[in-house]
């Protein structure tokens, strides 16, 4: 399968895996939902990173489930609410 007939949101990687990835496609298929966009639902129920190969080989395809996309939505907004309070309370 080629990149451009992967299902979404994705987001292409050229470095190794981190943990907070899941955080960056987790925006975009929030955005997708709450934009109200018309989309083919293969979009947004299949969320992944793709990991390009440095080689050029293929490409490494990580899913996230909904309930992970869910929960690290959450955490995200969980993330901004604390940052905006401490910038309110005046903390560095």
């Amino acid at each position: 399968m080629t990149i451009d007939r992967l299902p979404g949101p994705l987001d292409l990687k050229s470095g190794v895996e981190e943990p907070w990835h899941v955080l960056q496609v987790a925006l975009h298929w929030a955005t997708v939902i709450a934009d109200g966009t018309i989309i083919e639902s293969r979009f947004w129920m299949n969320p992944c990173d793709v990991y390009l190969d440095p080689e050029g080989g293929s490409p490494r395809v990580r899913n996230y489930t909904q309930i992970e996309m869910s929960e690290a939505y959450k955490a995200y907004g969980s993330l901004l609410h604390f940052l905006r309070w401490k910038r309110e309370k005046g903390i560095k």
